[in-house]
């Protein structure tokens, strides 16, 4: 069984007869302003839509097993803030297309967060792919900032 890849989109479309895939928006950066809790730490929920998609495929012609993958959110502090685990089987000879819907992601600091994909390999989990995302907090300017100095 071999991963093919994996990828954050906003929306994705899935050709009737081909089964051909278009992802739409891959994101490399997420911004967004105001306020935040003045507590640290915290776990800030920002409302946004993404969809995981992962491809994997298998060089045995009767694969019939089941695999568990998992996908782990970490923030730019090392910390894993959350994760999910899909079940799948593969359909040879294209293997098999996971898709997961996400519709908040957990903001703790500004930088770079990682969507780690392992794989179960017997008791652990092998590490398969990472997929990062920047996620930014950006101050709005002060509307004084904006306006002209007066003399």
């Amino acid at each position: 069984m071999q991963h093919v890849w994996s990828m954050l989109c906003r929306n994705f479309i899935v050709e009737e007869h081909t089964r051909n895939i278009s992802l739409i928006d891959i994101p490399n950066r997420l911004s967004f302003q105001g306020d935040l809790p003045e507590r640290r730490p915290f776990e800030f929920p920002l409302p946004s839509e993404f969809y995981f998609l992962s491809r994997w495929i298998s060089e045995e012609e009767d694969c019939e097993e089941t695999y568990s993958a998992k996908v782990s959110i970490i923030d730019p502090t090392g910390s894993e803030i959350g994760s999910f685990v899909f079940d799948f089987s593969l359909e040879p000879p294209m293997g098999h297309v996971s898709t997961g819907r996400m519709s908040t992601l957990l903001y703790t600091v500004n930088g770079v967060y990682f969507f780690e994909v392992s794989l179960q390999a017997n008791d652990s989990w092998k590490h398969i792919a990472s997929i990062p995302l920047e996620i930014v907090h950006e101050q709005p300017e002060s509307e004084q900032n904006d306006s002209e100095p007066t003399t």
